[in-house]
């Protein structure tokens, strides 16, 4: 538990190998390493800097003053990461179950790119952000994509759904070199694919 003061420093670790990683006061670091059985945020924390996960559980880091630039991470439950900056991964993402990632700094939203090959996600996954970039060695369940800046960037008149357009494409596999349209729900490959 981090109470009472902050942490500025170049690098900072935070372990807790068999309990929680608590954080209710601010970490401003280039390099934050958080290890432990789960991690969660005080809702006055704030974690600002590349942010490198070791979580045996669920990673709840939903502090809206968050600046996470930078987040590669091994977290065994669900995540959710909220920052105000744009988000990348400089390694590998892999969550066991749900993602929730948000990336809005007061109502602009940033961009979220999640673009290493090694990305793996369990469960759903939720991002709200900008220009948004997903990639995993995997499948992915997309549980709502919200790219704002998609629906915002015209100003003459909206379609229905305010001019977002989401595109799938297959990078691997059967589907390799194929676009296809998100504007409705569709089921694409098989089990066997």
């Amino acid at each position: 538990n981090i109470t009472g003061g902050s942490i500025t420093a170049k690098a900072a670790q935070l372990i807790a190998s068999t309990g929680n990683v608590n954080v209710s006061e601010t970490v401003d670091a280039d390099r934050i390493e958080l290890t432990a059985a789960t991690a969660s945020q005080g809702s006055s924390g704030s974690l600002q800097g590349a942010v490198r996960l070791d979580v045996q559980g669920a990673a709840n880091l939903g502090s809206v003053d968050n600046r996470i630039g930078a987040v590669p991470a091994t977290v065994g439950g669900d995540l959710n990461l909220v920052t105000r900056s744009a988000l990348s991964n400089n390694g590998a993402l892999q969550v066991t179950g749900s993602s929730r990632v948000t990336a809005v700094d007061s109502g602009v939203s940033r961009d979220i790119t999640l673009g290493n090959t090694g990305n793996s996600f369990g469960g759903q996954l939720f991002a709200t952000g900008n220009d948004i970039v997903l990639d995993t060695s995997g499948t992915l369940a997309l549980g709502g994509i919200d790219g704002r800046s998609l629906a915002q960037a015209h100003t003459t008149a909206r379609d229905p759904i305010g001019n977002l357009r989401l595109t799938l494409r297959g990078i691997g596999g059967n589907h390799h070199g194929r676009s296809i349209s998100l504007e409705q729900p569709r089921r694409i490959g098989r089990a066997s694919d």
